[in-house]
């Protein structure tokens, strides 16, 4: 299995993007879209190929793409697939192979994450199963063997942490991290999440516990993967802060802990509210980011937004989702952070409702403009994780239609106006 380097880690999204996206800068409202590979098909016995993907994508070399699904695989807790450039599936791993009607299962299940690739072989997180059931970082060999690199709640208390949502980052050193929704400080009833370490020879660290300080001022519940620059890591929390609405933080090297910003700080929550996705980083250090809430009051509690919180520690709204009470252009942003071009002048994403349909849309920010590149409907399915770009086109997931009876896709969005299945 040929696997494309493809952490952020050593490959700056700001400059990576830029020059594989280009050909989307221009004015057209659609993108082409057709369904790269949809999963369940009768032909695949219970959902034998995987069913629901909930993370996003990774791409090799070859156009190959690979990612997790959440149910699925040989006893439906989810698998690891590839999808090769001629669109056949292959699933490289089924997770829970020893089920049978009994939990936990100590290999994982339920992966709601990306991958990260290195050496060949791939990196991910389940969110439960493991020994106390309760998730795990694992690898899939180059040769299809999975190993669970670390068990959460292994430690009293969940204090390593429990139930991580997001993926990894890894370092030039082989060091993993990540963050838990739950476990660490037992501040919240199942704990209020925590920025982990994984080291190289296996050995795991909370870096930090959130709700450390006084109700959660500090962050609580990340729901998104980190963002490593210069021995930092960035990333978010979907409740905590300030007004209890979230906050984007820092890690230190030292670990030691700074709230950048709490959302919910001005009238109405107009500067968003619980981002449940990551950020990025543009080569100034400026941040970029989605909240699933706040904005605009056109939705009970906001609709959403694109923010910007740059390095001097300012926040600007780039973005605020639903000006019209339809929502064309999309509502709530979900868990897939954005993708950057143009160093933070061209961005792109997907929100889970809104559109023409009302089940979402994949975006492109640029100057301040908000164009739907397409709007889902159900036979697409939602989307919630972010784009991927591959040879100037656009990649993603949605986790499908239940009301076609349909349990997610993988799309492709290409240059050309119209849609094609």
């Amino acid at each position: 299995m040929q696997i494309l380097n493809f952490s952020r880690l050593f490959v700056p999204p700001a400059l990576a993007a830029t020059a594989l996206i280009a050909p989307f800068h221009g004015a057209q409202a659609t993108a082409k879209f057709s369904v790269v590979y949809a999963f369940c098909q009768q032909s695949q016995t219970n959902c034998a190929d995987g069913s629901t993907p909930e993370g996003g994508l990774l791409a090799d070399q070859s156009g190959n793409l690979y990612g997790t699904t959440y149910y699925g695989g040989a006893n439906d807790y989810g698998t690891v697939f590839e999808v090769a450039a001629d669109r056949a599936e292959t699933v490289l791993y089924s997770f829970c192979p020893e089920a049978q009607d009994k939990e936990p299962c100590n290999d994982g299940a339920l992966p709601s994450a990306s991958l990260i690739e290195s050496g060949g072989n791939l990196y991910g997180t389940t969110a439960s199963g493991g020994e106390k059931n309760r998730g795990t970082v694992f690898e899939i060999s180059s040769g299809g063997t999975e190993t669970v690199l670390y068990s959460f709640c292994s430690q009293e208390h969940c204090s390593d942490g429990a139930r991580p949502l997001a993926g990894l980052v890894m370092d030039s050193e082989g060091n993993l991290y990540g963050t838990t929704y739950e476990g660490g400080n037992a501040n919240c009833p199942k704990g209020c999440g925590t920025v982990f370490e994984l080291a190289s020879g296996g050995a795991e660290s909370v870096l930090y516990p959130f709700c450390s300080e006084t109700k959660c001022a500090d962050g609580a519940h990340p729901t998104a993967p980190l963002e490593l620059s210069s021995g930092s890591l960035y990333g978010t929390t979907e409740q905590g802060g300030a007004a209890n609405r979230g906050t984007v933080f820092e890690i230190s090297s030292g670990n030691a802990e700074t709230v950048l910003y709490s959302f919910c700080g001005r009238k109405s929550c107009a500067d968003g509210a619980e981002p449940t996705a990551g950020i990025v980083m543009d080569t100034s250090g400026d941040l970029y980011g989605t909240t699933s809430r706040g904005g605009n009051p056109n939705c009970p509690a906001g609709c959403g937004t694109v923010f910007e919180l740059a390095a001097s520690g300012s926040e600007s709204v780039l973005y605020a989702f639903c000006p019209k009470g339809t929502c064309p252009d999309g509502a709530e942003p979900g868990t897939g952070e954005l993708l950057i071009a143009g160093n933070g002048n061209t961005l792109y994403g997907t929100t889970d409702a809104g559109g023409k349909d009302g089940f979402g849309t994949a975006f492109m920010l640029s100057g301040g403009t908000e164009t739907v590149l397409h709007s889902f409907n159900n036979e697409d399915g939602e989307p919630s994780a972010g784009l991927i770009a591959v040879n100037g086109d656009l990649y993603g997931t949605t986790f499908g239609s239940f009301y076609q009876n349909e349990f997610g896709v993988v799309f492709k969005l290409g240059t050309a106006d119209g849609r094609s299945r």
